[in-house]
């Protein structure tokens, strides 16, 4: 099927200066910071409040990813079919001061119930700007640069991971981890006023099709496409199972290693935070920019950058659960290669491969499904498969629960195999080859 030939309502993005698009990207980068902060605090936190609400390691992966990720869900769709026909920045903005208060509500709960209400909202508000903000970022750059300007936004990992580490772990190793709650949520409602300013993002930095209605593609043309796209399925599903892979070490791992290594989380927040920022950014910023560069002689080098990261640091990963502390930790710190190497050529590949109007619904599909699989069932997964081998093997079911899934890394190289196989033709039917 061919691409819809609709025309871009608003100027082309060569209508903002060069200094503008930069800006435009900076700000977008720290939303994502605000995001991944808010998002993911919990994990740092979940030992204090398994203590505190005597909760099981199924009930944490509960909390930490399934209560998100069904909101998640559910608001992503609607907000993109929203984001596809209307202001983004402001709606961006509304978002971020929606999600920020419901992490400083987080705060005050009193039992496991409010925790999950909080995360649920959190997972609403999140989902209502995180398709404005991807659709966004791309339509800010020209496809040869999306993946460096892609893998530049998700430095709000690494630079997240930094301040829920340091500034988290702090707070909560000293004042407690409703403190810390609070204290991530602040900067996102300073940041929603600034949003309020900022200019509307024009809706492509891609040659105009032809002429033809105005109106954006319906959920059914939007559907139809993305099942003709047999690469971009296969991108959707390997992001979703390295997703589910890298959440494992990302919710258990404080957990992990306060549990067998008996380190202290007041000392473990830093010295995680501020290794998983530097070797973060490194990987993620230098992962995009050498995709577009392999890109420039086949663009399926993007993706097979990803699979030979996979099959190198999914192993090493595994070996990191059942190594001593000495050689432990560098072992785990490997999974960040997978959590950074994959952001930028995949959610490139998957916004080349989308029609220019389709850009918001499609990165929404990805973020429901990569959600629902791999935010919201990769947590539960782990921890309630910790709770069955820890019946059977008292005090390893933590750590045979992660080898396991970690595991799962070789599966999802195995589609982005698959993907590469029709990549150039679903790009060339997207106008993006």
């Amino acid at each position: 099927m061919d691409a819809p030939s609709t025309p871009i309502a608003q100027a082309p993005a060569a209508s903002l200066s060069t200094t503008q698009r930069n800006w435009m990207l900076f700000v977008l980068l720290l939303v994502g910071v605000c995001a991944v902060t808010d998002r993911s605090i919990i994990a740092l936190v979940l030992e204090p409040i398994k203590i505190e609400f005597h909760l099981s390691d199924g009930q944490l992966g509960v909390l930490a990813g399934l209560a998100f990720s069904l909101a998640h869900a559910v608001v992503s769709l609607p907000a993109a079919a929203l984001a596809d026909r209307t202001h983004r920045t402001r709606l961006i903005a509304a978002a971020l001061a929606f999600w920020s208060v419901a992490t400083a509500l987080a705060g005050v709960a009193q039992n496991y119930v409010q925790l999950l209400l909080s995360r649920l909202v959190v997972g609403a508000g999140e989902a209502g700007g995180q398709s404005a903000t991807m659709s966004s970022v791309a339509d800010l750059f020209p496809p040869e640069r999306r993946s460096t300007a892609i893998s530049i936004y998700y430095l709000c990992a690494p630079v997240a991971a930094l301040l829920s580490g340091v500034v988290g772990g702090f707070v909560a190793g000293t004042y407690g981890w409703r403190a810390a709650m609070a204290a991530v949520a602040a900067p996102g409602l300073l940041l929603s006023i600034v949003l309020i300013f900022c200019p509307a993002v024009p809706r492509e930095a891609t040659p105009k099709p032809k002429a033809a209605p105005t109106e954006a593609p319906g959920w059914g043309e939007v559907m139809k496409f993305l099942w003709s796209q047999h690469a971009l399925v296969h991108v959707i599903l390997a992001a979703a199972l390295i997703t589910l892979v890298i959440s494992g070490p990302g919710t258990f791992g404080f957990s992990f290693f306060l549990r067998y290594h008996h380190m202290n989380l007041r000392a473990l927040g830093p010295l995680l935070g501020g290794l998983s920022a530097v070797i973060g950014t490194v990987v993620t910023l230098g992962a995009g920019m050498l995709a577009d560069q392999l890109g420039k002689r086949d663009p399926r080098l993007r993706l097979w950058l990803v699979v030979g990261v996979l099959l190198v640091a999914t192993p090493l990963t595994m070996l990191a659960y059942v190594a001593p502390l000495a050689i432990a930790f560098p072992l785990y710190l490997t999974h960040l290669l997978i959590q950074g190497a994959w952001l930028g050529p995949v959610f490139g590949a998957s916004q080349n491969l989308a029609h220019p109007r389709m850009r918001s619904r499609v990165a929404a599909i990805l973020f429901v499904v990569n959600g629902l699989v791999g935010v919201g069932l990769g947590p539960v997964i782990a921890g309630v498969l910790s709770d069955v081998f820890n019946a059977q093997a008292p005090g390893e079911g933590l750590r045979l629960s992660l080898i396991l899934t970690t595991g799962l890394g070789f599966w999802a190289a195995l589609h982005l195999y698959l993907a590469t196989r029709t990549l150039k033709a679903d790009l060339a039917r997207a106008g993006a080859a």
